[in-house]
């Protein structure tokens, strides 16, 4: 017999994740904010206004559409986990290269349009449905190039290939073949 139902009468393993994840994760954004405003004062703040309308967006259709939500919840797990690979991986992106961060990502517009609609009834279930797997889709493949053309950037800069440092890399980025450790 479940511990937590004799406590808590019709509580679902995944309400109970989801309630977890959300109580983690607003314990978390405010214990940064907090931090970044003190530690680098407010008008440092403007920079995390992508991370609200991200946080906000996702909020609206899961309190809007709970339907959408529930039948496509691994969807758009997979959709808030690129748009958020996409956002970290930027930062960091941006450090290493000495760069300006820019805090505004054109990848997110989508996921606005997305909670417009879902809270003022702008789309019938099956057009969210379908704007859902073209922005998932379309956000999976930008990624995926995105991630391949740095990759390929990065190796070509450090002369080396992904994966394998040992084979040579040549300045023209073809590889020559070594057969008994000799090139041909």
């Amino acid at each position: 017999a479940p511990v937590i139902g004799t406590y808590i009468p019709s509580c679902e393993n995944r309400l109970l994740m989801m309630g977890l994840t959300t109580s983690a994760s607003i314990r978390e954004v405010f214990g940064k904010l907090v931090y970044v405003s003190r530690k680098f004062g407010a008008s440092t703040l403007f920079s995390t206004l992508p991370y609200w309308s991200f946080f906000v967006s996702t909020f609206v259709i899961v309190t809007h559409k709970p339907d959408l939500f529930e039948r496509n919840h691994g969807m758009f797990v997979n959709l808030c986990s690129a748009i958020f690979f996409d956002m970290t991986a930027q930062i960091m992106f941006d450090h290493i290269t000495s760069q300006t961060y820019s805090g505004f990502r054109w990848i997110i517009l989508p996921l606005m349009y997305l909670a417009y609609a879902c809270k003022f009834n702008t789309m019938e279930d099956s057009q969210l449905y379908t704007f859902m797997v073209a922005y998932c889709s379309s956000l999976t493949t930008f990624l995926l190039l995105k991630s391949a053309i740095i990759i390929n950037e990065i190796g070509s800069c450090l002369k080396i290939w992904c994966f394998d440092i040992t084979t040579p890399y040549d300045d023209e980025g073809s590889v020559s073949p070594v057969v008994n450790g000799s090139k041909k």
